[in-house]
């Protein structure tokens, strides 16, 4: 999933029209495989507004026979640069998560990479992505964080639609590149 609205008064490039393609990228290549499974791609509206549109479809539009594996939020994917100090850190970062921070830290703050977040229930799936990442994408740099519990030690992390799902008890990721 990814929100197509963006931040009041800005273009919305980054936030999230880079999410809005990365679903649309996954719908392409996932198309063409066969799956056991279904897969549901979803956009959602009013993610700025109060994460609006991912409560909306939780509440209303799952049936009770729905079984959720897990949910990759794609929250701005589009940023990246081989520049210097172009990467800023949430005050606390380097307390709650110091091995990410290190690796930000010990590559000048580079926004050369993207984040995959996931929290105590999506451990599972965190891993799985990082792993499918290295796997397939050699070259694409992911910190991984693990979350505790909720989300609530880290408010900055659970501001995306994402955690709606947290919310819900269902494991769910959000792929960012912390913008």
């Amino acid at each position: 999933d990814a929100h197509y609205d963006s931040f009041s008064n800005a273009p919305g490039a980054d936030d999230n029209a880079s999410g809005v393609a990365g679903v649309l990228e996954a719908i392409r290549v996932m198309g063409e495989k066969k799956k056991k499974k279904s897969i549901r791609y979803v956009l959602f509206d009013l993610e700025e507004a109060g994460l609006v549109g991912s409560t909306f479809y939780v509440t209303n539009q799952l049936n009770a026979r729905d079984t959720i594996q897990g949910v990759i939020n794609f929250e701005m994917i589009g940023f990246y640069s081989e520049q210097a100090n172009t990467q800023d850190l949430p005050t606390g970062f380097n307390i709650l998560f110091p091995d990410a921070y290190n690796q930000v830290i010990a590559n000048n703050r580079k926004g050369d990479f993207i984040t995959n977040v996931g929290n105590t229930l999506s451990f599972s799936l965190r891993t799985k992505f990082h792993q499918a990442a290295t796997t397939y994408v050699p070259q694409l740099k992911v910190i991984s964080l693990d979350v505790p519990g909720n989300g609530s030690i880290a408010p900055d992390l659970t501001r995306s639609d994402h955690f709606v799902f947290w919310s819900k008890n269902i494991p769910a990721l959000m792929i960012t590149d912390g913008a």
